[in-house]
């Protein structure tokens, strides 16, 4: 019997011990494939990476996924936050196509991606609400470079995240950390009018701050599009609460002469125009930088950000709709300063 058992010992115990280690070692290398692949790495549109919904949600991986691939996770049905889903009320805009921020309505609730971004009296931008900006991460706001003259943000330059007013209970306020304007921005002629703004703190997603998704490359949006932000009405004051308007896209080429008063130089590959060509419905100045939205399918009401408010002549006018950087002409420089 005593023979028996050290027989057994001697072959057991060492292949327990054989098994064990090539779990770990399995696990270990896998581990190192899924971080070098999740989208914490090199972040990801709204597309679900094949392997991550598995790995996500399984007992062993998930806690590991939480902490190491979360924004992998957020394009699954595992652990972390998803994008933000366009709310109802904003559905109904979509749909009913008679709303006319020139034109358009108050926000009945925070827009989630939506931010305020403001500037340290002492900064050499004044001290001032200047721009909107759109939600992509906890950490990350896109909006546009002719918001800052200079990416040297000052210690008291921060954004509002998850409100209408300024004040509004559930207001998150985070300083700026620093800010990335794209390489080739020209204010000349405001192509390459992109920018990312990386914060201090990671924002906390709920109901009323969470992040736009970015578009696969190819995505071209079969609806109308929304624009917010907190810009002047017509030639008035600045909006004291939130407002939206819903508005068509344009082709490029719809978007020159003679079918509007832009020259054809005016609109680069880079730009898209959305809006009325009889005027009415508009951004305005105070909405730059703030986001162009659509769902993402008919059946998905995913937001999907394809736009930046840029510029235009006048507000509102006949023949003049708004221009705004294409997202989809940057996903690469996007997604390499998300990191």
């Amino acid at each position: 019997m005593e023979l028996l058992v050290s027989v057994i010992q001697f072959v057991v115990i060492p292949f327990v011990f054989i098994a064990n280690e090539l779990t770990y070692h399995s696990s270990l290398e896998s581990s190192r494939a899924i971080s070098d692949e999740c989208a914490d790495k090199y972040p990801m549109s709204s597309q679900c990476p094949s392997w991550a919904d598995f790995y996500c949600n399984n007992w062993m991986w998930k806690d590991w996924m939480t902490n190491n691939c979360k924004k992998s996770c957020n394009r699954c049905g595992g652990s972390g936050q998803t994008c933000a889903k366009t709310p109802s009320w904003m559905k109904n805009t979509l749909n009913a196509q008679n709303v006319q921020i020139i034109n358009g309505q108050f926000a009945p609730s925070p827009i989630p991606w939506q931010v305020h971004l403001h500037t340290s009296a002492s900064g050499p931008r004044g001290g001032s609400f200047i721009c909107g900006g759109t939600i992509l991460d906890e950490e990350t706001i896109l909006t546009a470079a002719h918001c800052f003259v200079d990416t040297f943000p000052d210690s008291g330059d921060f954004i509002e995240a998850g409100i209408r007013t300024e004040g509004d209970s559930g207001e998150q306020t985070i300083f700026i950390k620093s800010v990335i304007n794209h390489p080739q921005y020209n204010s000349e002629n405001s192509d390459n009018d992109i920018s990312i703004v990386k914060l201090k703190t990671p924002l906390t997603f709920n109901n009323n701050v969470r992040g736009a998704c970015l578009p696969e490359s190819s995505f071209a949006p079969q609806s109308l599009a929304v624009v917010s932000g907190w810009g002047r009405t017509k030639y008035g004051d600045l909006s004291s609460a939130l407002k939206f308007v819903a508005v068509p896209l344009l082709s490029n080429v719809q978007c020159v002469e003679p079918y509007t008063n832009y020259p054809s130089y005016a609109i680069t590959s880079n730009m898209v125009c959305a809006g009325y060509l009889e005027g009415g419905k508009d951004s305005c100045q105070g909405d730059s930088g703030g986001p162009l939205v659509v769902p993402k399918s008919s059946s998905d009401d995913t937001a999907i950000i394809y736009g930046v408010v840029s510029w235009g002549w006048e507000c509102a006018e006949p023949k003049q709709p708004g221009v705004y950087a294409r997202v989809t002409r940057y996903l690469p420089w996007i997604k390499a300063n998300m990191k």
